[in-house]
């Protein structure tokens, strides 16, 4: 800070850094209400101060994913890649609202369910999350 340019952490608003958590919830979006409830209360907790929450195996039914998210997640703005096959698969990652509100946030999904980019961009500051379930990918 001496040099009088500021962070890309202070430009985010976050002057002491972003936590990041990552966690694999195998069927956090199930069909199951009773999972989904403990489940989510579980990362829910963990990532109660988190900026961004990355996570794999969430399994989203077909048209109540976002729904889902929003209820569980209301101070999160969610990323979702479904998986081809409803109810398998899947990833989100969750960004803070605070977060998301000081950038242009872009998202693409290059192995739909299983691989998404996220990226935060702040004035001349880019943050750049994968977030990979690298169960059933091969390097072809």
């Amino acid at each position: 800070r001496s040099s009088g340019r500021f962070s890309m952490w202070q430009a985010l608003g976050a002057p002491d850094g972003v936590e990041i958590v990552s966690w694999n919830t195998s069927a956090l979006l199930s069909s199951s209400a009773r999972l989904r409830q403990r489940k989510g209360e579980f990362i829910g907790r963990v990532g109660a101060s988190a900026d961004i929450i990355c996570l794999q195996e969430v399994r989203p039914v077909v048209g109540s994913a976002s729904r889902l998210l929003k209820k569980r997640f209301p101070t999160k703005v969610a990323l979702l890649s479904p998986h081809p096959v409803s109810g398998t698969c899947g990833m989100v990652t969750l960004i803070s609202a605070r977060l998301a509100a000081k950038c242009i946030v872009c998202s693409s999904s290059l192995v739909p369910g299983r691989a998404l980019r996220v990226t935060l961009v702040a004035g001349e500051f880019k943050l750049i999350t994968w977030n990979i379930h690298s169960f059933g990918l091969t390097l072809r």
